[in-house]
């Protein structure tokens, strides 16, 4: 083949290949949005209010998830332990949030008390709303099917 034959031959296989690739964007544009774009939509909201009953204007407000991080051996009963140490297997205690958890999202909330977050993904969460001692925590399941109720959280007496 001449080099002008090899040059019209990649021209004609890039032409084709855009075409391709703009059919397949337009096919996908015109059905249903896949499974996980459809499912990110959800919103989060909700309102803070502090010890009186009025809304809490400013508060931080942060969104965890409490999906496990892996799977881990199966956990032991209070005293199964092999080596008879009655600790081992013995309920941990359940920490608001340990200092190594890192948010998913932040906000603050406006000065009626609300707040939301968008665009999250089905599964567990925790929302916690305030800083320091002065804090509300409250767990929420976001499904695909809707968005969850809007939550209410009251922060305790500083």
């Amino acid at each position: 083949m001449s080099h002008r034959m090899l040059k019209q031959v990649g021209l004609f296989l890039l032409v084709l290949s855009i075409g391709w690739i703009l059919s397949i964007g337009q096919t996908v544009a015109a059905g249903d949005p896949p499974k996980q774009l459809q499912a990110a939509g959800k919103t989060i909201s909700g309102t803070v209010v502090d010890v009186n009953n009025a809304p809490a204007a400013n508060a931080q407000v942060a969104l965890y998830s409490l999906k496990p991080k892996s799977k881990g051996p199966t956990p032991l009963k209070p005293g199964d332990s092999p080596t008879g140490d009655s600790t081992i297997g013995a309920p941990a205690a359940i920490a608001l949030q340990k200092a190594s958890d890192v948010p998913l999202a932040k906000t603050q909330t406006d000065a009626a008390g609300k707040f939301s977050f968008k665009s999250v993904a089905p599964g567990p969460y925790a929302v916690v709303a305030g800083t320091g001692r002065n804090v509300a925590k409250i767990n929420v399941d976001v499904t695909d099917k809707a968005d969850p109720a809007p939550l209410s959280l009251k922060l305790p007496s500083k």
